[in-house]
């Protein structure tokens, strides 16, 4: 921004001020909602402003009016002295201190460490925390934005200037998500390192993706805006896209359903970087592209900008036309930005708050007191489309500080006198902060010192109006008292403001405080009401058990309900998802529905299970039973399966060593479509490593070993399964096997998957699979789930997927995921001894105490060579990996296994018990194998052989007469008795 118009460098102007004021600007004839009831076009005397106009063309003729502001000093307040004692005057993004560099400038007065504080039913919960949700001490927070996810609340992202060390004040882009209503934050770090950024602002669009906008100094040292987007709950953002803008910028989406549904809308002040008093800038493709900006007469400065029930958009400040006037408000309106085809125009109203904005003094001193917030009310009834204005100001008389509001019912053309929201004319409430709930209630919130006679401590205090601000709650503290002059980081601010979002229950609050004697930043929820209207505030209802909270969210299940934020359809009066998670109600395929809501026309069986959870082998969206049972041809060998999904029973496995480079596996067999699964066996590794599969043909695949982390890793064996892709079963034991392309990447605390549907019916499904390409050079895993992230595969509910951990890259190409399934149990395939089993949680990480041992159901022979093993289910947060352990596989009787995990976040490699599905062989097998005509085992073929050949003859392969399968097919037939004989007299 200019050095030279910055409000850094700005006094409070006399107190008499001559505006510039327009008669009229000349509204577009668009308007963003389908109705005609629309405000009309302000009256002659209206206070607007206008500007040249955007084509270029005459304005209309303009006057002079004079406006008494009223500008005054306020008292300044006795409080602690900061070091250094000189306040460095200025809101302005410049580096001061350069990225790590660490000067040692001050001493903190350290507090308790902690990252829950609570006061009365309010708990604050802080979001800068480490991975163990611990605060991290001496980095500093502030300047907080919020954004929920419409589509499922639960999800919150709260971004803010980030400062690594409360010695610098070089600032970054922090942001934590949740993913549990705020309960709990993961904090991953900056969007960008080492980038200089300031001023976050986030929202989010109708279909729950997340926008962060930020401002960015150049190398020039100009500030510009970019926007980030988040598609996946906050857990990581694409690259930042440019948007024009410059400092003090604001930003808000349109989630109305006007045609201007998911438009972004940004403003900043006047006296910035970018495009001279061209202030105002919109999207209308999701953040790729924004127009250049245009002027909003009067340049609101240091506000807000807000979406209106139709679409139409306000943007409010200080009034800014030739300097920054802290004495005067303004509400700009334009009835046209929705509209992508028009240039946006709009019309701007002066409004009276009552007081002075102020910056740079009391309780803040490098900083605002507050900015102008403006909003709207989008509930049905008879308020729908007011317009609220609010901000802290400076009001006449000794008092240094109120938070006043003004409203307008008619579309912003006209406003109401102003009215005090604090029930107190003492100290400082600075910060005042608003938002409007969806039923019309209006929230506000603001820092107070008026329990603190020395003005060193602020509390931060909430009220509500249920009446369109004609009348206010008694304020009420919802945060304990803090010193907000501990933990400058080198900057002498609290940053510039808080911000909070309303729903029909309460408020989620994001604000900045020094609990632990530095700005750290801290999530609110703000309740204080009564959903189900029993005369006991809700947090009290489910306290004492009166009323249930099964998400838990904090709101009565009831309401939750009533209000349509949880779904109830089978009238339980416990919401679907509870029914699910307890298990009251079967939800077969994983969508949150209870089964026995979604059998109507759904059910061809009548077995209470819906169809699409039943198996279905040739995807044609009809259970297999139904389609048999439609026409029995299907199913010729009558074994429940349409014939056309049996596969040619082929299966092999073995052993390879392998290290860092791929090694060639050739098959015995030549299959049409093989499903391929490896398992490492840890014996000389000390790093982590996860198989990688590629190259997959009838005849071979390349197997090779890969550190997450990229270093080099040591040669261990391999043990790998193929098998044909399809439903088959042999030797008695039934498989199935599929492969899919996977779009999906699950990570550390968003554990996902995509959905499955078994190929044939199981009672205890052992679940095995492998990312089966190397499509991306980045490691990759499989896993599988059943009902919940920890639950392992069930008879109806799978999810599979590849997970990437820890890793904070998490951006995968496609990738080929195989999925092998047979039934648990211990059996012979070809004459090899063979077990399946899902173990217990009872397997933990390599720095634990490994190996973990599974006992086999029976005893093998000897003892088995070859475990393809499969983590099933996801009970530890950081996204884990199962594979055999140490330099036995395996005994007679048990299975050597550990778990692993990445290194990319932590070094650390422990985790919490974990269940394992494994399948071991007592040695490599080929299935079918040709027999080789010896059928008493003695190493060679005479008179002696056969005997057996004639009491196999026309029999199948199994058992004792399988060294009569000459070619192979799994029958002894006329096609056998050559190869027979040619072996029998030799070459």
């Amino acid at each position: 921004m200019s050095r030279l118009f910055s409000v850094c460098m700005l006094t409070v102007l006399p107190a008499v001020v001559l505006l510039v004021v327009a008669t009229t600007i000349v509204q577009a004839q668009t308007t963003c909602h389908v109705d005609d009831d629309a405000p009309s076009d302000p009256g002659p005397g209206d206070p607007t402003v206008s500007d040249p106009l955007e084509d270029g063309s005459a304005q209309p003729p303009s006057v002079t009016v004079p406006i008494t502001a009223g500008a005054r000093e306020s008292p300044v307040m006795d409080r602690v002295t900061v070091d250094p004692p000189e306040i460095r005057a200025g809101h302005r993004e410049q580096i001061d201190d350069p990225p790590g560099v660490v000067p040692d400038r001050r001493s903190v007065a350290r507090g308790a460490s902690r990252s829950t504080w609570t006061v009365g039913s309010y708990t604050s919960i802080q979001v800068n925390v480490d991975a163990s949700g611990a605060n991290i001490p001496d980095d500093a927070a502030n300047e907080p934005s919020i954004a929920i996810d419409p589509t499922n609340p639960g999800r919150i992202v709260i971004g803010w200037r980030q400062f690594d060390t409360i010695a610098s004040n070089f600032r970054q882009a922090g942001w934590a998500y949740s993913h549990d209503a705020g309960h709990s934050w993961t904090f991953p770090g900056v969007l960008q390192p080492g980038v200089f950024r300031s001023d976050p602002v986030l929202d989010s669009d109708t279909d729950g993706n997340f926008y962060y906008q930020s401002a960015r100094l150049t190398s020039t040292g100009d500030v510009t805006n970019e926007i980030f987007r988040s598609t996946d709950g906050g857990i990581s953002w694409e690259a930042p896209l440019p948007a024009y803008g410059g400092d003090k910028n604001w930003m808000v989406i349109d989630r109305t359903d006007s045609m201007g549904r998911g438009n972004i809308y940004a403003i900043w002040q006047r006296f910035s970087n970018c495009c001279g008093d061209d202030t105002f800038t919109r999207s209308t493709n999701g953040g790729a592209s924004f127009i250049y900006p245009i002027h909003i007469p009067g340049s609101p400065t240091f506000g807000t900008i807000a979406v209106g029930p139709d679409g139409e958009v306000y943007a409010a400040g200080i009034e800014a036309i030739n300097f920054q006037n802290f004495d005067v408000f303004i509400v700009a309106k334009s009835t046209d930005a929705c509209d992508p085809s028009m240039t946006p125009s709009f019309v701007t109203t002066y409004i009276d708050l009552g007081g002075s904005l102020r910056f740079g003094i009391g309780p803040n001193p490098d900083g605002l007191l507050g900015q102008a917030w403006v909003a709207t009310d989008h509930s049905s009834g008879a308020t729908r489309g007011n317009v609220y204005a609010l901000c802290s100001v400076d009001p006449a008389g000794p008092d240094p500080l109120d938070v006043m509001f003004t409203r307008s019912t008619d579309g912003g053309s006209t406003w109401s006198n102003p009215v005090q929201v604090n029930d107190v004319r003492s100290g400082w409430q600075w910060f005042g902060t608003m938002s409007v709930a969806p039923t019309g209630r209006i929230d506000v919130i603001w820092n107070d010192t008026r329990n603190d006679p020395t003005g060193n401590e602020s509390e931060v205090y909430y009220s509500y109006s249920e009446d369109a601000g004609v009348t206010w709650s008694t304020n009420e503290p919802v945060s304990l008292p803090f010193n907000h002059f501990l933990g400058y980081p080198n900057q002498y601010k609290l940053g510039d403001y808080y911000d909070m979002i309303s729903d029909d229950l309460g408020v989620s609050l994001a604000y900045a405080a020094t609990f632990n004697g530095e700005q750290d930043v801290y999530y609110l929820r703000i309740e204080a009401f009564d959903c189900n209207g029993n005369g006991i505030p809700d947090t009290i209802d489910i306290a004492e058990g009166t009323s249930m909270d099964c998400q838990p969210n904090g709101h009565p299940d009831e309401c939750d309900i009533d209000d349509g934020m949880s779904w109830d359809c089978n009238n339980s009066g416990i919401p679907d998802e509870c029914d699910v998670a307890e298990g009251t109600s079967e939800d077969c395929n994983g969508d949150i529905v209870p089964d026995e809501c979604q059998i109507t026309g759904n059910d061809c069986n009548g077995n209470v299970v819906p169809d699409d959870c039943e198996p279905d082998c040739n995807g044609n969206d009809i259970p297999d039973d139904c389609d048999i049972a439609g026409d029995p041809g299907l199913d010729l060998n009558v074994n429940g399966i349409p014939d056309s999904c049996e596969a040619e029973p082929r299966l092999e496995c073995g052993v390879v060593a392998v290290g860092d480079s791929a090694v060639t596996v050739p098959l015995n067999n030549t299959y049409d479509s093989p499903v391929v699964v490896c398992s490492a066996q840890y014996d000389n590794n000390t790093l982590p490593v996860v198989t990688r599969v590629s190259n997959v043909t009838p005849t071979s695949f390349d197997v090779h070993l890969q550190n997450p982390s990229g270093n080099p890793v040591t040669t261990d064996n391999v043990s790998y399964l193929v098998i044909e892709e399809g439903v088959s079963t042999i030797d008695g034991v039934e498989f199935e096997a599929w492969t899919y392309t996977s779009t999906v990447v699950d990570l550390n605390l968003s554990w996902v998957g995509e959905l499955q549907r078994h190929k044939r019916s199981h009672v205890n499904p052992v679940v095995l699979g492998q990312v089966m390409s190397e499509n991306d050079p980045d490691w990759s895993v499989f896993w599988c789930q059943g009902a919940t992230a920890g639950d392992p595969p069930s008879p109806t509910l799978l999810r599979t997927g590849k997970h990437v951990g820890s890793d904070l890259d998490v951006t995968r190409a496609p990738e080929t995921v195989g999925v092998i399934v047979t039934e648990a149990g211990h059996s012979t395939i070809g004459g090899v001894g063979f077990e399946a089993r899902l173990g217990d949680a009872t397997v933990q990480g390599v720095d634990n105490a490994p190996p973990y041992p599974y006992s086999f159901d029976t005893a093998f022979a000897t003892a088995p060579t070859v475990a393809v093993v499969s983590q099933a289910g996801m009970i530890g947060a950081d996204g884990s990996w199962a594979q055999a352990y140490g330099p036995t596989l395996a005994t007679t009787t048990t299975l050597n296994l550990s778990l692993d995990e990445d290194q990319l976040e932590d070094t650390e490699r422990r985790h919490t018990p974990e269940r394992v599905a494994y399948a071991v062989f007592e040695h490599p097998l080929v299935y079918p194998s040709v027999g080789d005509g010896d059928f008493d085992l003695d190493g060679d073929v005479d008179l002696k052989d056969f005997g057996g050949f004639q009491v196999c003859f026309d029999q199948t392969a199994g058992g004792g007469c399988q060294p009569g399968d000459m070619n192979g097919d799994d029958f002894i037939d006329a096609a056998d008795i050559a190869p027979f004989v040619n072996t029998l007299i030799g070459p």
